[in-house]
């Protein structure tokens, strides 16, 4: 391997986020940061409206940025997250009696009232929330199909929501590195981490860290035979990350961690961003 490419970006959000996971629609949780594939789907959708391309293209698009990944991080810079659920009114589609909902004949039973997990950021400062990802790809090419198309910062740009349509959010800054080097051994990160084989937690060191479940954002595989509620309830392709959270501006997150084949870090701008090697 001869170097990877990282992208840093800094994204604005306007309230916080609701990511669900496909197939919960009425027990969908919420997180303390957008999963890795929900930036990856955001990622996937500024590319394929780019290119004027369809959905099914879309998620072959996806799965070419999931096999291209090495590495994913989320730092949050001024806000704190905050997890709760609230009562949704939404249109139920289901088959009841042999009748087909929504129905017009029937309104009151053409609704439904879950309760959805949704995320609000509390800024620390007088500004917006922010928060930084870091992503590390072996080369600049996306692939699908038989058309290839170069990953570059535009596509970032182009990044307008982060979850559900409300999830608003506005991108304010993208860098991009070249040549970024595999490393591994002892390092302290202040970013999320996967804790995949490789990679050994040694100690906190600063702030608070928490454990979250996300579909593992690496090498993802789509079927539309697959059901999703039982692949996540069975936890297959699932993985544990620490997430870092922030209590003060003056006191930042920050993890010592062992890291060994297959694992390894990049170190992006003096940060350390923990993955996968090519």
């Amino acid at each position: 391997m001869t170097g990877a490419l990282a992208f840093i970006v800094d994204v604005e959000f306007v309230w916080g986020f609701q990511s669900r996971i496909a197939g919960l629609s009425k027990t969908s949780p919420s997180f303390f940061y957008p999963p890795p594939t929900t930036f990856l789907g955001a990622l996937g959708e500024s590319i394929a409206r780019k290119l004027a391309v369809g959905e099914s293209a879309g998620r072959e698009i996806i799965t070419s940025l999931s096999r291209n990944l090495l590495a994913f991080g989320v730092r949050p810079l001024n806000c704190v997250p905050q997890k709760y659920e609230d009562l949704n009114k939404i249109i139920a589609v289901k088959v009841t009696g042999g009748i087909h909902y929504p129905d017009p004949r029937n309104i009151f039973g053409s609704y439904d009232s879950p309760a959805r997990g949704k995320t609000i950021l509390v800024s620390l400062d007088n500004n917006s929330p922010l928060i930084r990802f870091f992503l590390v790809f072996k080369k600049c090419q996306v692939e699908f199909g038989e058309r290839s198309v170069e990953l570059d910062q535009d596509s970032f740009w182009r990044i307008h929501r982060l979850g559900s349509k409300e999830s608003v959010v506005s991108v304010i800054d993208v860098r991009r590195k070249d040549g970024v080097e595999v490393e591994e051994g002892r390092t302290t990160s202040k970013c999320s981490f996967p804790l995949t084989n490789g990679v050994k937690p040694c100690a906190e060191l600063q702030g608070r860290w928490f454990y979250e479940v996300y579909t593992r954002p690496k090498d993802l595989l789509y079927s539309d035979k697959a059901n999703p509620i039982l692949t996540y309830l069975k936890k297959e392709n699932l993985i544990p990350f620490l997430i870092p959270i922030l209590i003060t501006r003056s006191s930042e997150p920050e993890y010592l961690i062992e890291v060994s084949d297959p694992a390894a870090f990049y170190r992006v701008d003096e940060e350390t961003v923990v993955g996968w090697r090519g």
